[in-house]
């Protein structure tokens, strides 16, 4: 989970995965060069909480630094003002165990905010929910990112296949998942709703 300046919204978004019904898992928590106080008053006592400090700048090296970090054979991308529902890493991990093809997991997600959701970004979600099948995924990459960032759970070694996150001119996800593409990596959904995605003004 990169983070930088995670104000108000964080503790919710750590709760949420050390919430999940997923045991065996740890949450690491990348500080960008933060200048509020949210990071600092994340629970300790958590020992599957690990907090560390970013080796460079941005949310693309904040990623990076977690996943040379991290343990696991598996490795889920959170951001720090979102909320994940309770199964979602059980339901992921589920999904690539059943799809043995698919290197690269997205979710389906529930966008929401202070004030109602509609127009676009109701469509937006709808588009986003119904591109699942990685035949889908593939056909419809070139529109916009099918793949969520936030919902993003990857097979480690694929990841380092592709040198995890670059640091393009353009959405660093965006380019991921084209990189994955073109190497061949096959992406794919599971269809039940697992990531509340927050839209707000400095997301």
């Amino acid at each position: 989970m990169p983070v930088r300046d995670g104000g108000p919204f964080l503790a919710d978004a750590v709760s949420s995965i050390l919430g999940q019904t997923f045991s065996d898992r740890e949450l690491i928590v990348v500080d960008d060069h933060s200048q509020d106080r949210a990071v600092h008053a994340l629970p300790r006592q958590d020992t599957r909480l690990k907090l560390v400090q970013s080796q460079g700048r941005g949310v693309s090296a904040a990623f990076n630094t977690g996943m040379e970090h991290a343990a696991g054979r598996f490795l889920a991308r959170m951001d720090a003002d979102d909320i994940a529902f309770p199964a979602r890493i059980e339901n992921q991990l589920a999904y690539l165990q059943s799809n043995p093809a698919v290197e690269i997991c997205g979710a389906c997600v529930e966008i929401f905010a202070d004030h109602p959701v509609a127009g676009g970004n109701r469509r937006y979600q709808q588009w986003l929910n119904n591109c699942r099948t990685p035949e889908r995924i593939r056909r419809e990459l070139y529109i916009e990112s099918p793949i969520p960032n936030p919902t993003a759970f990857f097979r480690r070694a694929a990841l380092e296949t592709l040198g995890g996150y670059a640091d393009p001119a353009w959405p660093e996800d965006y380019d991921l998942f084209l990189r994955a593409d073109a190497a061949g990596m096959k992406m794919g959904k599971p269809e039940t709703i697992l990531l509340r995605w927050r839209e707000h003004g400095s997301r």
